[in-house]
């Protein structure tokens, strides 16, 4: 059986396309919960999406975070900050009855209204 990790207590209840899509709209969530936009970026009108790359460890703990995309302003490190936030928990991914590290790339949009 695979499984990927899932975020959000909720979503363990869930199976297949429905456990995967509940997943990652909490995960979304706590993200966009947990940005803060950056007052140099707001100042100097600065947007776009940042690309985050980490790994969700066998205990569901996140490591590894990095950028893959950068954008300046700050919004990059918000980005990174908003991932590493405290509570930020996965189930993790399982394969073949054990529990294993999975790698996920994550875009985060900055956009000002």
């Amino acid at each position: 059986m695979e499984q990927m990790p899932t975020f959000g207590e909720r979503c363990k209840e869930s199976s297949g396309e429905g456990r995967k899509r509940c997943s990652d709209t909490e995960l979304m969530k706590f993200i966009y919960a947990h940005v803060a936009y950056p007052s140099v970026a707001i100042d100097n009108n600065i947007s776009g999406t940042v690309i985050v790359s980490f790994l969700v460890e066998k205990e569901g703990s996140v490591s590894s975070v990095q950028p893959l995309r950068e954008v300046g302003g700050g919004l990059t490190q918000a980005a990174i900050d908003a991932i590493n936030a405290a509570g930020m928990k996965f189930s993790p991914g399982i394969q073949n009855e054990g529990f294993v590290r999975v790698k996920f790339n994550m875009p985060i949009q900055f956009k000002l209204e």
